[in-house]
């Protein structure tokens, strides 16, 4: 004997995914017409692939800006000058390759 023959009101009463009573917010509140339809696993997989390859390259430059960062600390705990080097020679390479780029100016296109 089932509980809607006993009952006639209690599935109604006993919420599902369906009939949980936020279907007006998620979902229209019916069940999938077809199964086959939902999301597979191949295809958690490939949206998965795409937005960690999408955040690859910006955590990979925090990461290191923060190692950097740990590093010009270690220098500057074995003396101030190797941590002022630290600091120094990176902004020295970026100014001379600005210089280079401004007396070397990028020939016109062909």
């Amino acid at each position: 004997m089932s509980a809607e023959s006993v009952i006639p009101w209690a599935r109604a009463a006993v919420p599902t995914a369906y009939n949980s009573g936020v279907g007006f917010y998620f979902d229209p509140g019916e069940p999938p017409e077809d199964p086959d339809q939902q999301g597979t696993f191949r295809e958690a997989m490939v949206i998965t692939g795409i937005v960690l390859s999408l955040l690859a390259k910006p955590v990979a430059i925090l990461l290191l800006g923060v190692g950097y960062l740990v590093f010009i600390f270690m220098m500057f705990a074995i003396h101030p000058l190797v941590g002022l080097s630290t600091i120094v020679v990176p902004l020295l390479l970026v100014a001379g390759y600005g210089v280079w780029e401004w007396r070397h100016p990028p020939g016109p296109p062909t």
